[in-house]
């Protein structure tokens, strides 16, 4: 419906079932497109019951079109609902809501990563975002570096799971540091997995 796709654009790369983002009772999909204008982008996929696209809501980065949008390379790359889409994903509104990595975000140094939590209305455009990298995830023992790829792909735990029994549903995800080192033992580049709880805002408990 109206979008041409280029090449390079990797639609594709990630997708994901969110829930009803439209309230129309039929389930939608969001696709990465991490390769789309140099930076990359998110398309919500309104589906109809026989499974065709209806219509559809591009969500770009680095637009004007969303407050503090990110500059990130890469944005897309991992795509997964956050929250418990029954309830209205994370924020408890009506829409389900997104976690989108960008491996390739340079906060840190080169390909550190990032990862967004997006918090979208019926329409599929974002209401606002939170942003998780190295200034908030990993400050321990195995903090963020240059290089780990964190973002390169992205899972949230949600349909009724509650990892760490805090009482709410869907507020973990596990986000992939491609290239992150561990420490015991000691392995350089061999890859991490971070397990992260979300406050109702997006933000690291």
């Amino acid at each position: 419906e109206g979008t041409s796709l280029g090449s390079g654009d990797g639609f594709g790369r990630s997708v994901a079932s969110i829930g009803d983002v439209s309230g129309d009772g039929v389930g939608d999909l969001a696709v990465g497109a991490p390769g789309r204008g140099g930076v990359g982008s998110i398309f919500i996929l309104f589906l109809a019951p026989d499974g065709s696209v209806g219509s559809h809501a591009e969500i770009v980065a680095n637009s004007s079109s969303w407050a503090n949008a990110p500059s990130c390379p890469q944005f897309g790359e991992g795509v997964a609902p956050v929250g418990d889409a029954r309830s209205g994903g994370l924020d408890g509104w009506s829409a389900p809501d997104l976690l989108v990595g960008c491996h390739g975000s340079g906060i840190g140094g080169p390909n550190t990563g990032a990862a967004f939590v997006v918090f979208l209305n019926v329409s599929g455009e974002v209401l606002s975002h939170s942003t998780l990298d190295v200034n908030t995830v990993g400050r321990g023992a195995m903090p963020l570096e240059a290089g780990d790829m964190f973002g390169m792909d992205v899972g949230g735990c949600w349909e009724g799971l509650d990892v760490d029994g805090n009482g709410v549903v869907g507020d973990e995800v596990a986000i992939g540091a491609w290239l992150g080192d561990t420490a015991s033992p000691a392995r350089g580049d061999s890859g991490r997995v971070h397990l992260i709880g979300l406050t109702g805002g997006g933000g690291v408990r």
